[in-house]
């Protein structure tokens, strides 16, 4: 849902209030990996999906924070594709623009759609 969210708001829908309660259910699990199943898949840090959140809402100083710690995060654990998605993230949220269509977001990497297990 955070990248659904960020995706509306990079194209130009208000979203900040759905972007602010999503971001408290979130909220408890910073710091943490989000996993699906029993551990099959790791998508990484859940500060990733809460800086996209946080960009959403219109927060770019707290977004900057989480994507930066998203990235600590993924590269600790020898991650490197998980940590280069909120790297990329980082670097947009220095300037959003006023609209954008989703499609100018670009295709996602390959390895988005096969899954990265960690």
């Amino acid at each position: 849902l955070a990248e659904v969210v960020a995706a509306l708001a990079a194209a130009g829908d208000d979203v900040a209030g759905d972007a602010h309660a999503l971001r408290g259910w979130l909220e408890p699990w910073r710091g943490q990996n989000v996993v699906l199943g029993s551990g099959a898949l790791c998508l990484g840090a859940a500060s990733h999906y809460l800086g996209l959140l946080a960009r959403a809402a219109g927060d770019t100083h707290d977004a900057r924070r989480l994507l930066a710690d998203a990235v600590a995060m993924n590269t600790a654990m020898d991650a490197a594709p998980l940590a280069e998605r909120p790297r990329l993230e980082a670097a947009r949220a220095g300037a959003r623009p006023a609209s954008r269509s989703l499609v100018s977001l670009g295709p996602l990497p390959s390895w988005v759609s096969g899954g990265v297990t960690c």
